[in-house]
């Protein structure tokens, strides 16, 4: 990994991000992400930092929806300690550690979101969640919606985002 510079940390809509990249992937559009994150001055690290608790959010974006059950570490770890901290964790598509269709289940070892942002459309996994929930992406194709009935919701006006009230697309 590249090191540049040090630079004063970066600041984002008023937010001073921290990505935590517990292992590097072999991926090269995650590698560019963590270029790109350094070259903004955005800290990334391997390991929570010391001042975890000083954190006013957490975004929740450990793995991506081909993850599969059980959780390893040194993921494991990460997210008993995010649960513990009691700083409210915005997940981003799927919480991590939950299956794609199952979700959550009775385990210990995966994230408990205060709220959730699915991508596109909600993955099966979010079907019995009752927490706020937003959809973010509005570039399913017309085809893709007729074909399968979806009933999409209607984004204000330019929006990229929106609050669902209920889901029953699933």
């Amino acid at each position: 990994m590249q090191k540049f510079l040090k630079r004063p940390r970066a600041k984002f809509q008023g937010f001073a991000p921290h990505v935590v990249y517990p292992k590097e992937s072999r991926n090269d559009l995650m590698k560019s992400l963590v270029v790109q994150c350094e070259t903004s001055a955005i800290p990334v690290e391997t390991t929570l930092p010391a001042d975890f608790n000083t954190f006013p959010l957490i975004v929740d974006a450990l793995f991506g929806f081909s993850f599969k059950p059980p959780t390893r570490e040194p993921f494991t770890q990460i997210i008993k300690t995010v649960r513990a901290s009691g700083i409210h964790v915005f997940s981003i598509d799927i919480p991590s550690g939950w299956d794609v269709e199952k979700g959550a289940g009775e385990a210990e070892d995966v994230i408990v979101p205060h709220a959730v942002i699915s991508l596109t459309l909600p993955k099966l996994c979010m079907r019995d969640w009752t927490g706020p929930h937003f959809l973010g992406g509005r570039f399913v194709p017309r085809q893709l919606v007729e074909e399968h009935k979806l009933q999409m919701p209607v984004y204000p006006g330019s929006e990229q985002i929106v609050k669902l009230e209920e889901i029953s697309t699933l």
